[in-house]
């Protein structure tokens, strides 16, 4: 997501470039997205990317949509078929949630496991 390595070039691009941003993180007052803040986001709260709670809120008013997480496996959780269908199904929420908006006009949809 935005507090990744690639997600925090995207916003920092994207907030060079004019764009106001909201970030969506799982836990908008942790240390760990101090930097996005610092940047200039928005940060939202979506406190699991496979479930409903915090989308609406994060997707309001929003014109474009960069998806760029999945979940972590863990080190004991590395079954690749269950890993792609939650990938799936959390880039399927958000999407639902962009379209709900009524406002994104772009999307653009990333991921990397690595």
């Amino acid at each position: 997501g935005a507090s990744s390595h690639i997600g925090g070039h995207i916003a920092h691009a994207l907030i060079g470039s004019g764009y106001s941003v909201r970030a969506a993180v799982s836990n908008p007052i942790s240390t760990r997205v101090t930097f996005l803040r610092d940047m200039g986001c928005e940060l939202a709260a979506v406190p699991d990317l496979l479930a409903d709670e915090g989308w609406a809120e994060a997707m309001a008013g929003c014109v474009g949509f960069v998806h760029v997480t999945s979940l972590t496996p863990s080190p004991f959780h590395t079954d690749a078929e269950e890993m792609i269908r939650e990938a799936v199904k959390g880039t399927e929420v958000a999407l639902r949630f962009a379209a709900e908006a009524g406002s994104v006009r772009r999307v653009v949809v990333t991921c990397t496991l690595a």
